[in-house]
């Protein structure tokens, strides 16, 4: 990835699944990292309950919540990736 976009961050690979450790004969490389099904769900239901909210607005009004609420930086890759607290898989 970083060979075919070298102008962009590579943020890694992030598995989903239960907490445990690498096989001892695995060799995961250092982008590789781990995060838990509840940290997922956790989004998950952010997302959900901020998309409940937004359909009680009007259609006007939506839009100008959608504007607002996509501006923050908690929306940004970066920030999400973060909040699902993602362990490195290698040592």
């Amino acid at each position: 990835m970083a060979q075919t976009y070298p102008g962009h961050t590579i943020l890694g690979l992030a598995f989903v699944g239960p907490a445990g450790k690498a096989h001892a004969q695995a060799n995961p490389s250092a982008d590789m990292s781990l995060c838990l099904p509840s940290a997922l769900a956790a989004l998950r239901d952010e997302l959900l309950a901020l998309i409940e909210d937004l359909r009680k607005h009007t259609p006007m009004e939506r839009l100008i919540a959608i504007a607002k609420e996509t501006e923050k930086d908690r929306w940004d890759i970066e920030s999400l990736l973060a909040r699902i607290d993602p362990k490195p898989m290698s040592k």
